[in-house]
């Protein structure tokens, strides 16, 4: 299954996500709408296991964004840019990996076992 799939999904899985408490919603989002600021057909999908249900306390959020473009330093560094502010602010540790779409739905990320992770547990935003 590709990003297209993941993110089709997405409405059944969120309502059976126990992982979605308030906090974790409206950090989220901030991420969503902080990413979009910069690549705004961006697509987040909350892998990990904030993702799966059984995180702890001091867990972090593992986001993989996959994004219409090449995905270069300054890219990077502007969605890092926008990240920072808001794990100051809420003492949440946000990992952050980016892909283009294309790089992301080829065979050879396909035949990645963490391809085949996130393709199986993930969450989209």
């Amino acid at each position: 299954m590709h990003a297209q799939g993941i993110c089709s999904r997405a409405s059944d899985m969120i309502e059976e996500a126990d992982w979605h408490g308030a906090a974790d919603r409206r950090l989220l989002a901030e991420c969503k709408a902080a990413i979009r600021e910069v690549a705004p057909e961006a697509d987040l999908i909350l892998y990990g296991s904030r993702a799966r249900g059984d995180a702890r306390e001091d867990s972090d959020y593992d986001l993989l964004v996959l994004v219409d473009r090449e995905v270069d330093m300054d890219l990077e560094r502007a969605v890092v840019d926008r990240l920072v502010p808001l794990e100051v602010r809420t003492g949440q540790i946000l990992t952050v990996l980016i892909y283009s779409r294309t790089r992301w739905n080829s065979a050879q990320y396909r035949a990645m076992p963490f391809h085949r992770n996130v393709t199986r547990e993930g969450v989209p935003v």
